[in-house]
């Protein structure tokens, strides 16, 4: 047996399927690179995460026309000092819509109705780890808006107000992406 642990000679430091960290979307290079090959040098360094180690998340952007001006929520999440926008993990097996009306009903207290999903952004999170989170515009069915357990501030914002107060980049970016997009009514 060689080094990879296969019964075929192979070069050292062959790089394959089966070698730590390496995504099996590589594997149609395996048979061609190895360490020390000459287009090894030429490729673009990439730090190769597996793609089931993704943390799943969803939420919303809550939408409504207050005085002519589209406002949306925004929130604190207790622990945090920055705003942000209604998101949460899924749980296993759950749907990521369903997902994000649950975490929208829970944070805010407010029931909603899912229109088009509006933008996804990848991140990482505060522990290092990858996260994609998909986003539906959503306007209010009913409830009032009010923090809970896991949120320590709620509020109806501008749109404009609300890019200037989340404390990151992704989140300006989903608010930019609502557009012309509407929740369903």
């Amino acid at each position: 047996m060689d080094q990879c642990g296969v019964g075929t000679a192979r070069p050292p430091g062959l790089i394959t399927a089966r070698s730590p960290g390496v995504h099996p979307l590589f594997t149609y290079m395996a048979p061609r690179l190895h360490q020390g090959h000459p287009a090894i040098d030429q490729l673009p360094t990439y730090e190769v995460r597996n793609l089931e180690d993704v943390i799943e998340a969803a939420g919303g952007l809550v939408w409504r026309m207050a005085d002519d001006q589209l406002e949306v929520v925004v929130i604190v999440q207790s622990g945090r000092s920055g705003w942000s926008l209604p998101k949460g993990k899924l749980r296993r097996g759950e749907e990521a819509l369903d997902a994000a009306l649950r975490e929208v009903r829970e944070e805010t207290g407010l029931r909603c109705a899912a229109g088009d999903e509006i933008a996804m952004t990848t991140y990482l999170d505060r522990k290092g780890r990858d996260k994609r989170v998909r986003y539906w515009a959503m306007n209010v069915v009913s409830g009032r808006l009010r923090p809970n357990e896991e949120v320590d501030e709620a509020r109806w914002v501008t749109v404009e107000t609300a890019a200037t107060m989340v404390a990151d980049a992704h989140d300006v970016d989903v608010l930019r992406s609502l557009g012309g997009v509407r929740a369903s009514a």
